[in-house]
């Protein structure tokens, strides 16, 4: 089982970023950052590279491009008085300047929609339904299940910590339960893995308990979840 990587475009303004590493990385999903370059309307990136799962794009840059050149997933950056007319235009996010790798980092967590392969398929989650994607040209799905809301929270968390146990206390904080009451637990972990063995044969037996109330989800490849990438002009 192998989690796809979150690529991101971060764009500046003629200066690259210069961050250090996320820290806590391995409960994040994975991402892989480049930096390309903006300097304005006369010089630098003009038009958007595609491939990217998101954007971040400082504000005169993404005002600068037509409604039909945005990208879908976008967080623009820039001053507070900014962040109305940025996210009336279709911005998913606005950061304030001064902004941080962690800081970003959380807000796309928070956008992250997991996408794996398993088995030779491409398994994408979207809201709280699973696709299962085996077509060599991975655009129509061939299989498809319905999670519940706390099933697809778990699934989230438990793909975000992935070969590491989690504890029952953030697997219920996630699904937005927090009164301390974990007995209906292993039911609800239970019908997760009989949802994705519908999907997956595999998937479901990924999913173990480690005792003590913590579970956690193995797959085949390392967790690092944090890659840097290049800059380019």
């Amino acid at each position: 089982m192998k989690l796809i990587p979150m690529k991101v475009l971060l764009v500046h303004r003629g200066e690259p970023f210069s961050f250090p590493r996320m820290g806590a990385s391995s409960l994040a999903p994975p991402f892989i950052f480049v930096q390309a370059d903006w300097r304005g309307p006369e010089g630098g990136l003009r038009t958007l590279p595609k491939g990217y799962s998101a954007y971040v794009l400082p504000c005169p840059l993404y005002h600068d491009l037509g409604k039909t050149d945005r990208p879908a997933l976008c967080l623009v950056y820039g001053e507070p008085d900014d962040a109305l007319a940025c996210m009336e235009s279709g911005a998913v996010d606005f950061l304030r300047e001064g902004w941080n790798l962690h800081e970003l980092g959380a807000r796309l967590y928070r956008l992250w929609r997991p996408e794996f392969e398993v088995s030779g398929a491409l398994v994408s989650m979207r809201g709280e339904s699973l696709y299962l994607i085996k077509s060599s040209d991975r655009q129509d799905p061939e299989a498809s299940v319905d999670l519940t809301p706390g099933g697809a929270a778990f699934l989230r968390t438990l793909l975000a910590y992935r070969n590491s146990p989690v504890p029952a206390r953030v697997l219920e904080e996630a699904s937005g339960r927090a009164d301390g009451n974990f007995r209906s637990l292993p039911m609800q972990i239970s019908r997760l893995r009989s949802r994705l063995s519908t999907l997956e044969p595999s998937l479901g037996r990924r999913i173990r308990s480690c005792g003590g109330g913590t579970y956690c989800l193995y797959t085949d490849e390392g967790s690092d979840a944090v890659t840097w990438a290049g800059t380019i002009a």
